[in-house]
């Protein structure tokens, strides 16, 4: 009775687990069958989404004025070099009142101090080059007769070069 008992417990075991995978299993999907072949796949995605921009970008210009009518609009394409994002109006001069006046005429005097020192310093470099040039021709017709040692020449030939 022992065998039977163990035999029936197994049978009803084994009934119980065919009757769970038969109820839990999963029903077969209808699939299309096609051959193979070797070509263009194109495939459509049609869906909503939303852009995150991540660069902002800052467009400034070095004058101050008024920005007329944009001719680009959000969203178009620009490029570097030959899109035109902006045109800006020169602002309106003020008028200059008698401070300003002072302050331009100051760094007018003083450019053309500074042009004045220029050309006197470029007359000086020119004597100084002139002097350079002739002992250096002197020396070279002494050193030639073995008067001076070659290191004055040499010395004359690193002053006209330098100057």
């Amino acid at each position: 009775m022992r065998i039977g008992s163990v035999v029936a417990g197994g049978l009803v075991v084994m009934a119980l687990a065919g009757a769970v995978f038969w109820a839990l299993r999963a029903d077969p999907l209808p699939v299309d069958l096609a051959p193979v072949t070797i070509g263009p796949m194109q495939v459509t995605v049609t869906e909503e989404g939303m852009t995150r921009v991540r660069d902002t970008w800052s467009v400034t210009a070095p004058i101050t004025g008024t920005v007329e009518s944009l001719p680009v609009q959000v969203g178009d394409c620009v490029t570097k070099d030959k899109s035109k994002v902006a045109r800006i109006r020169p602002a309106a001069s003020a008028l200059l009142d008698a401070w300003l006046r002072q302050q331009v005429e100051a760094g007018v005097a003083d450019a053309q101090a500074a042009v004045r020192l220029a050309e006197v310093t470029l007359a000086q470099a020119q004597v100084q080059s002139a002097y350079a040039n002739s002992q250096l021709k002197r020396n070279w017709d002494l050193a030639h007769r073995g008067t001076i040692p070659a290191r004055v020449l040499e010395d004359s030939q690193q002053r006209a070069k330098a100057g």
